[in-house]
């Protein structure tokens, strides 16, 4: 089978409704919530606010969220999917997200020719999420949350997988290793060294690729760039302390 690119979202689940959530929760996937009308009001950890049409919240990973019924009526667009990029919480109505947003709705409730649940309606979708998200990424960046050296280091990281090194890293960004070292030093506000956070990068790749695809682990470690399944098993057993299998057959 074909592995999907690393740079397109796997969309998980699409769908329009109309009714709250039980509870402050939380999941290991992205969400995007669009007001289609009447108004969502929303709490997270740290705040309540209410989305009106036209506007939209991206809830990352791990971040606790809640829909609170309103007894009014209203109705929303909730996609919830899977993305190597590392965004943090968004609200808002720009242009360009709102344009993709409207563009995955046509295509949910089949204004034209193709559909959602068909591979072509997917690949669409996922193509439309990986526009907003590269969109969010640029707006994130100019923002501060995560500086764009740091997020090129993301993204070349994320393209090349195992294949690249701290060293193969600095040529790149055409500096001596040690010049590499010294600016990510100053750019990242983790406690980590530059080849950890290349590791965990990697980690996060492989821990979402076990969760919610279908691919082998030999396509896996394929896709990631290892020279074999026995390098990338090896690579994860000692990050996580568990075999990539076992950690397979552990998720529900």
């Amino acid at each position: 089978m074909d592995a999907p690119s690393l740079d397109i979202p796997e969309l998980l689940y699409f769908g329009c409704g109309n009714s709250p959530s039980a509870q402050l929760h939380q999941h290991a996937f992205y969400q995007i919530e669009f007001c289609l009308s009447g108004q969502l009001f929303c709490k997270s950890r740290t705040a309540r606010f209410a989305l009106s049409p036209g506007e939209y919240w991206l809830i990352p990973p791990e971040q606790p969220h809640q829909f609170i019924d309103n007894r009014a009526p209203y109705e929303y667009l909730s996609i919830k999917f899977n993305s190597i990029l590392a965004l943090p919480e968004h609200r808002g109505s720009d242009p360009v997200s709102v344009y993709y947003l409207n563009a995955i709705l046509d295509i949910i409730r089949n204004a034209g020719t193709i559909s959602g649940f068909s591979p072509d309606g997917k690949s669409i979708i996922e193509n439309h999420l990986s526009g907003i998200l590269h969109h969010l990424a640029t707006l994130s960046s100019e923002n501060e949350s995560e500086s764009p050296f740091i997020m090129a280091i993301r993204e070349e990281v994320c393209k090349r997988g195992y294949a690249v090194n701290v060293a193969e890293l600095a040529d790149f960004f055409r500096y001596t290793r040690s010049q590499l070292q010294y600016r990510f030093s100053k750019e990242y506000s983790g406690n980590t060294n530059l080849k950890r956070f290349m590791e965990d990068i990697l980690l996060e790749l492989a821990e979402k690729h076990l969760q919610y695809s279908s691919m082998t682990l030999t396509e896996i470690a394929r896709e990631m760039n290892f020279p074999s399944i026995y390098v990338f098993s090896r690579f994860y057993k000692r990050k996580t302390g568990v075999s990539p299998l076992k950690k397979r057959r552990k998720t529900p």
